[in-house]
């Protein structure tokens, strides 16, 4: 698949997220009624996971946690496995670490799920070698200096599945990027413009890059590996539900995408999950 091909399959895979994004409103028209919008079983958010696969694509970060419990929760009554999958360098590595600790807390403590699901976590310790460097700039018509980690991840997978539930987009879309909470480390930043409005130019400008860096990249990727994506945070449906919340129920501060961390607490997610630092899969294998 070519970089057009794939870009044509976003388009047609994930619609509105094509499109210009809205700019964040100045006041908000769903407040807390946003969050149970967002909570509650046929939500925007989760309504994907009905059809979705029993893989998904596991950090260990807050996002792709609360999609596990909830992916685990629409499968209660299920004798089919959902499978974890997490990569990295090594077992030292963050990601790694937490993620073995948060499936730890699924299996045998955690208090919301009362028929849990058989849940299998896989852990691929890997590093990206030349042929993969080789192999990953082809599909995506690129002369990186090393494999993309959509790359790694779906060659980790592949073996055990041929669709994947994938954690990406809630980012950009509720502001979870940490420049977003101090957008001075941003080339964009304009010390004319008050805080407010550089956090707005950081939201449009991590959105901008999310087609061409990630999707697009994720698209062809795993097309390459004929493995499906379904993104459940990637819809229009979820991108207009965050646009309705003000600039400051997004990010202050000290804190980001709030409304995704008021959703996992609500979900049960561990403090040890909301509490880490998390740099997004372009952590597996950073040294």
């Amino acid at each position: 698949m070519s970089v057009n091909d794939a870009k044509q399959a976003v388009r047609g895979a994930l619609g509105g997220l094509a499109s210009p994004f809205q700019v964040i409103a100045p006041e908000s028209v769903l407040r807390n009624k946003g969050l149970k919008i967002l909570s509650e079983r046929r939500t925007p958010i989760f309504m994907s996971l009905v059809s979705a696969p029993y893989d998904i694509g596991f950090s260990g970060g807050v996002d792709s946690s609360l999609i596990l419990v909830k992916l685990l929760q629409r499968l209660q009554q299920s004798d089919r496995a959902v499978i974890a999958h997490t990569i990295g360098w090594g077992d030292a590595l963050p990601d790694i670490v937490h993620a073995r600790r948060f499936v730890a807390f699924l299996q045998s403590t955690f208090p919301r799920l009362q028929t849990l699901p058989r849940l299998s976590h896989k852990v691929s310790i890997m590093s990206p070698t030349e042929d993969d460097q080789v192999n990953s700039n082809r599909i995506t018509n690129s002369d990186s200096p090393r494999a993309d980690n959509y790359y790694m991840l779906m060659r980790a997978v592949s073996p055990y599945t041929n669709s994947l539930v994938g954690c990406d987009c809630i980012d950009e879309f509720a502001g979870g990027y940490y420049p977003h909470r101090d957008p001075q480390k941003l080339s964009s930043y304009d010390p004319t413009l008050s805080m407010d409005d550089n956090r707005l130019r950081a939201l449009e400008h991590f959105r901008s890059l999310l087609t061409p860096n990630h999707l697009v990249v994720a698209q062809a990727n795993s097309a390459a590996f004929d493995i499906k994506m379904v993104f459940p945070y990637g819809t229009a449906e979820v991108m207009e539900c965050m646009s309705r919340f003000s600039l400051s129920e997004l990010i202050d501060d000290e804190n980001r995408k709030k409304p995704i961390y008021a959703i996992a607490r609500r979900n049960g997610v561990s403090q040890d999950v909301l509490s880490r630092r998390k740099y997004g899969l372009v952590s597996a294998f950073v040294r």
